[in-house]
Formats: C-alpha cells, sequence, structure tokens
C-alpha cells in the first residue's frame, strides 16, 4: 500500500496481485463531485507519471459511520457490514464482522439445541451494538488524527535540500498520526461486555479503553486473559468447543454446583483443573471462571466470567 499526499491529490495505491492489477482510492476535493474529476488527469497526478494503463471498473464511494439501531428484530439478526458502516480502515470492519458472526453463532446453537435461556438472544443486541459503537468512533477518531498530518506546505515536491526537509517532516506526520490504524490492539481484544442480560457485574471498575494499548482483565465481560501452559500449550488451544469451566490454583474449590447446574439444563461444558500458579495470577487469583463458547473458533471475544 502506498499513501499519495501532494498538492493534487490525496489517496493510496493498493496492489491487488503483485504483478499488474492495481487498486487507487482518490479524494473527490470537497468543492467538487465526483463527475468534476478526469481520471485520466487525476490518475497520472497522482502518481506523479504518465504511465499505460486500462481502467477495468470505477466505483463511486462516501464514507460514513453508521451502526444500526438494533441488531434484532425477531427472529432477523444483522451481522458485519449489514449491521455498521464506517471509513475501511485497520481491517476494523472484518475483524468485527467475525465477532458479529461468532458471538450469534454460539447463541443460535444454544437455542437450537435448546439450552438457550429465554434471554440468551437479547445478548446479541445487548452486546454486539456497543462494541459497533466503539469500533466505529475509534475508525473516526483515526481520520481526525489523520487530518492535519495531509497538510501539504508549498514546496514539499521541490526537488531541494529543503523539498527533501519537508518530505521527511510529513512522513514522520503520517506515520505518528496513522499508527493506531495499524497498532490497533486495544480495538480488537479491548473491548468488553457490560450491561448484558447474560453477564453478571461484579462492580469491579471498568477497563480505559484505548486504541493502542490492551491490558488483559478477569473482569467479566472481557476477553479470557492469554496464558502458557507449563507444557508449551496455549489456554486457548485446551478450552472446550462450548463452556470451559477454570478451575484454578491449589485452593480447594467446589465446582460441583456449577457442573450440577449445567448438566441440569444440557448445557456443554468443560471443566479444566490447571494448578499452575502462571495461570491463577493471570485471572488475579480467581479460583472458578467460567469461559463462554465465543472463544472458538477465532479465540475471538473469549470472555471471562468469574
Amino acid at each position: 500500500m502506498f499513501w499519495i499526499v501532494n498538492k493534487d491529490q490525496f489517496g493510496t495505491l493498493v496492489a491487488l496481485d503483485g504483478k499488474e492489477l492495481w487498486l487507487l482510492h482518490l479524494a473527490v476535493p470537497a468543492a467538487k463531485d465526483f463527475d468534476d474529476i478526469d481520471l485520466k488527469v487525476a490518475i497520472p497526478a497522482a502518481l506523479g507519471v504518465e504511465i499505460p494503463m486500462e481502467i477495468l471498473g470505477i466505483e463511486r464511494w462516501t464514507s460514513r459511520r453508521l451502526v444500526a439501531d438494533r441488531y434484532r428484530d425477531r427472529n432477523v439478526f444483522l451481522a458485519g457490514d449489514a449491521a455498521h458502516i464506517w471509513i475501511p480502515l485497520g481491517g476494523f470492519g472484518m475483524n468485527a464482522g467475525i465477532g458479529d458472526a461468532t458471538h450469534l453463532a454460539w447463541l443460535l446453537s444454544a437455542e437450537y439445541h435448546g439450552w438457550a435461556g429465554p434471554r440468551l438472544l437479547d445478548a446479541y443486541q445487548a452486546e454486539r451494538r456497543p462494541t459497533g459503537d466503539l469500533v466505529s468512533g475509534a475508525a473516526i477518531q483515526i481520520m481526525k488524527n489523520r487530518g492535519p498530518a495531509m497538510h501539504v506546505e508549498d514546496g514539499l515536491e521541490d526537488d531541494t535540500q529543503a523539498g527533501e526537509s519537508r518530505r521527511r517532516a510529513m512522513g514522520e506526520r503520517i506515520v505518528a498520526a496513522a499508527a493506531s490504524q495499524f497498532n490497533s490492539v486495544g480495538v480488537q481484544l479491548g473491548y468488553y461486555y457490560n450491561n448484558s442480560p447474560i453477564n453478571v457485574d461484579d462492580v469491579s471498575p471498568e477497563p480505559a479503553f484505548s486504541l493502542d494499548k490492551f491490558v488483559p482483565t478477569s473482569r467479566p465481560g472481557s476477553r479470557a486473559p492469554h496464558a502458557w501452559l507449563r507444557d508449551g500449550t496455549s489456554l486457548y488451544d485446551v478450552l472446550g468447543p462450548d463452556f470451559t469451566l477454570l478451575h484454578l490454583g491449589t485452593a480447594s474449590c467446589d465446582s460441583h454446583p456449577l457442573k450440577d447446574a449445567a448438566k441440569s439444563r444440557k448445557v456443554p461444558i468443560k471443566v479444566l483443573e490447571l494448578p499452575e500458579p502462571e495461570v491463577l495470577k493471570a485471572y488475579e487469583n480467581f479460583s472458578l471462571v467460567l469461559i463462554w463458547p465465543e472463544a472458538l473458533p477465532f479465540n475471538e471475544n473469549a470472555c471471562a466470567r468469574s
């Protein structure tokens, strides 16, 4: 991906096949419309050179931030781009769509197999729509941060030492402004589910949200913290395909009431006995932690329910 910033154009050039197919995004100036853009002029102006080319397709696109008011209407559920649209950056749309799908999949599976409670499907709207708001807001914030960095100074393209200095300074501004798009671990891993009909708040402080930082927590509704087991296995790789009950540490703690309750409701559950102190520490010394099915197959949004 190549970023294009000059007095004529702002855009991006993306290699599609590594050989001859390219996708060129060109911004339409605020005072102009799509029809005002002459591609035979705009494309060479963006690239800085005249090259032989064949235009295979043109798509007009307007950036928006849209999140559906409701993700569910009775037996109809929205997921992915049907539920939210925002500026395509950082893989946010794809990752949020995968999160929607994995979340909805386990809820519908529970309903299909007969062990869902009457409020389980309500969790989809309650948990995923706030996530859509959060991620779309993060995308807008990145664009706002990027805007000032794109200011083109006079002499930016001069073939002089001063021009070179201006280009270097602009590059540094762009990297600083756009870094959160490519280092967006907070957006991808740091959101949590709150005010859910299937999530019991433990009244602990809500984790602070940051675009580029993620601090694991065992707070209910948060992503299950990762840990390496002593044999080198990832904790995520030994979680069950449905609910997983972690029995952590060596202290005596009776897990039978939870297992009996799951059995009586025909809720599939796997129990893991993990005495390793490293895992107990990762889960902030909770002896029993219930992790819901969304941990698999993508390890997306595994939520600790302590």
